[in-house]
């Protein structure tokens, strides 16, 4: 046979010569009982959850020991669903599973390749790592994040994503005629072909255009400027994926102690100076 073989899936089905153990009809209901208490996002058909903090929450304690950078994993939060967050490297197997192996918490460190030297201060490391819920190390974060104030103008660039995949290079470029035209009557005022009048009378009446272009081509504005003008209530209505995009674009990294209390924020420019974070990036206690 050519091709690889599904050993999941039968090649051949033969009728049994042996009495049914079960009515077919019962099979059949046993077998949709079944199917709905699978859980999982892949069996289920809801998208798999990505964590708020997955690529930008790091763990304070590594770097205050050692200098070392090392994020965090996110686990579920079991039956209340209250998802958790672990350093990466306390989150190892060796750590969790072979706690009596004196030389498993070695082995992670190495593989982890942390600058680690002495058994005594692996053990003190160990002791200052805990798991935090999420609910708590987002409360640090939003209180940082809600100093941001959404500009106008980065408002209607929001906006155009909400209209169409390019954003506001699409707009942009169906606004290239009547900015090409505002260029025009620039050169035609430094060359002395108009005067200033006649200057404001042509810009007030292209402008007037580029803004009935906006009206006309940002119909869903009315409704969803009010919440970007109110970040907490964006926030808010943002799935975890969102949230989780919209962090990585603010920030490079933020650091959280072993009770979930965000110590430390590295931010992109320009939302550094937005936020009143120092540009130097020196480390203090949020």
């Amino acid at each position: 046979m050519k091709g690889k073989i599904d050993k999941r899936k039968p090649i051949a089905i033969h009728p049994g010569q042996h009495k049914a153990l079960i009515p077919q009809e019962l099979f059949l209901k046993n077998q949709e009982i079944l199917a709905s208490r699978r859980s999982l996002p892949t069996k289920s058909g809801r998208p798999a959850r990505r964590y708020v903090l997955r690529g930008v929450g790091k763990c304070w304690e590594c770097y205050q020991s050692f200098g070392e950078i090392v994020g965090l994993r996110g686990s579920p939060g079991g039956r209340n669903n209250r998802p958790r967050y672990k350093c990466a490297a306390i989150h190892s197997r060796y750590a969790s599973r072979r706690p009596k192996n004196p030389n498993s918490l070695l082995a992670t460190l190495e593989h982890l390749e942390l600058s680690i030297r002495g058994r005594q201060d692996v053990r003190a490391w160990q002791a200052r790592h805990h798991t935090f819920l999420e609910d708590k190390a987002l409360e640090d974060v939003k209180a940082l994040i809600f100093r941001l104030e959404i500009s106008p103008d980065w408002q209607r660039q929001v906006l155009a994503y909400l209209h169409h995949p390019d954003g506001i290079l699409y707009f942009n470029r169906q606004l290239r005629s009547l900015r090409e035209m505002q260029a025009t009557v620039q050169r035609a005022y430094r060359n002395g072909e108009i005067d200033l009048a006649e200057l404001q009378i042509e810009n007030a009446r292209i402008e007037a255009h580029i803004a009935a272009f906006w009206r006309m081509r940002l119909p869903h504005r009315e409704r969803y400027q009010p919440c970007l003008q109110h970040l907490p209530s964006l926030w808010e209505h943002m799935t975890s994926a969102e949230q989780n995009g919209l962090l990585t674009i603010i920030f490079e990294a933020l650091f959280f102690d072993n009770q979930g209390r965000l110590r430390w924020a590295v931010a992109h420019a320009p939302f550094d100076r937005l936020l009143g974070i120092p540009a130097e990036g020196s480390t203090q206690e949020m």
